[in-house]
């Protein structure tokens, strides 16, 4: 073999290299990175600490009550929420943020905190579950997790590097569907509500599977460009209570258990789930996705389906949601549009089907349409403390083509 083949061939196993280590870089910044937070509160604020057993929660003085109520919430739930990760929760430090307008809670890594948004879901996110309560079954779960993976290789990187190593190894070992997954599960099966009742919360699986579109594991779990799959919040929900359905209430706190002790293999968790299961991940995925078509199928047997009309003629490379519409008076349909190649933009659609840009707009939960004039909220974050939003109520004129802000 020559010389500058030899070279060639040497430059191409380096750059695969060079690959591999980027390509694990990537896979551990990107969930970690979700996990950092410098946001600052504003001055001015008077805070308190309630201390219990297992966890102490800072308020700001005006929500005192509500923290004595979180507290007491927390500590009810926890001996639940420990009953299948065979681990005891260590204390965790909870934030309750009196100054956001956000619809959210999450616990993290960096630092190890959890910070929760006293503003409640406007959607049918939860269904009728109190705001507090499904934070405290969900976000309890995640804290849960996080002590359930201190533990084999994933600990030794926590002695070595903290709380940064411990979240590196982590999130770089275990799937997010199977994080988010199972804290769905758990607010599901500790309420008479959760996102596993809500109809609309299947209703992206339920609609691709009935209408013969299966996707592999990795797109529907990796997402794609061209085509729509729900998150990961769906997918993994239905795969953690398919497997816990088959496998028994603890096999996930055994795939943990096998998991974190590997953690520093890329494919750990998906070969613990197979040495406890004797399936992978692409495999259960496969088995979830099968079991719920013949459940699904076998519903709508003998259905009468109501006659529809698609309005929207446009064809799409890429996948775009149409949310919320409302049709006016010349028979045309207000929407909100958004997807791959889309920011939240407001659309009108004739009757012909072709289809009119409006106004771009910030994002929004819903829209209401009267009299030729749309309403919205949308959320405005504060330039210099982060951690503090406002929600400002916006009316768009139709006919004069003018936004105006009702809120200073």
């Amino acid at each position: 073999m020559s010389e500058h083949y030899i070279i060639a061939e040497d430059r191409m196993i380096t750059m695969k290299r060079i690959a591999s280590v980027v390509l694990i870089g990537v896979m551990i910044y990107v969930p970690l990175a979700a996990q950092l937070n410098a946001n600052q509160h504003p001055p001015g604020l008077h805070w308190k600490k309630i201390r219990t057993d297992y966890f102490d929660i800072v308020v700001p003085d005006e929500m005192l009550s509500e923290g004595q109520r979180v507290a007491n919430t927390l500590e009810y739930l926890r001996p639940s929420l420990e009953k299948t990760m065979d681990t005891r929760l260590h204390k965790w430090t909870l934030v309750l943020n009196s100054r956001s307008s956000e619809t959210n809670g999450w616990v993290g890594y960096l630092p190890r905190m959890s910070e929760w948004y006293p503003v409640g879901a406007q959607d049918e996110f939860g269904g009728l579950l109190d705001w507090y309560q499904m934070l405290a079954v969900h976000e309890g779960r995640h804290m849960i997790q996080f002590n359930a993976f201190d533990r084999g290789f994933n600990r030794l990187a926590g002695i070595c590097f903290g709380d940064l190593g411990l979240g590196a190894l982590t999130f770089f070992g275990t799937p997010l569907w199977f994080i988010e997954g199972d804290a769905v599960a758990m607010e599901t099966a500790l309420s008479n509500s959760g996102r596993g009742r809500q109809p609309i919360f299947e209703r992206g699986i339920r609609t691709l599977l009935l209408s013969g579109q299966p996707y592999s594991y990795y797109k529907a779990y990796l997402g794609s460009y061209q085509d729509y799959f729900p998150d990961y919040y769906a997918l993994g929900y239905q795969m953690v209570t398919h497997t816990r359905r088959k496998y028994g209430a603890d096999v996930w706190s055994q795939v943990i258990q096998r998991s974190s002790k590997y953690s520093y293999w890329p494919w750990s968790f998906s070969r613990s789930l197979k040495k406890v299961t004797g399936r992978n991940s692409r495999q259960i995925y496969d088995d979830t996705m099968q079991e719920l078509k013949s459940l699904w199928t076998r519903q709508i047997n003998g259905l009468i389906e109501t006659p529809v009309t698609r309005i929207n003629q446009q064809p799409r490379k890429t996948w775009t949601n149409y949310k919320f519409p409302h049709e006016i008076s010349d028979g045309s349909v207000i929407a909100l549009k958004t997807g791959m190649d889309d920011p939240y933009t407001l659309v009108r659609i004739m009757p012909n089907g072709k289809e009119k840009r409006l106004i771009q707009i910030g994002y929004t939960e819903s829209i209401s349409v009267s009299n030729d004039k749309i309403c919205w909220s949308e959320k405005s974050p504060d330039p210099r403390w982060w951690a503090q939003s406002f929600s400002d109520i916006v009316i768009y004129d139709i006919q004069a083509k003018k936004r105006h802000r009702l809120t200073e």
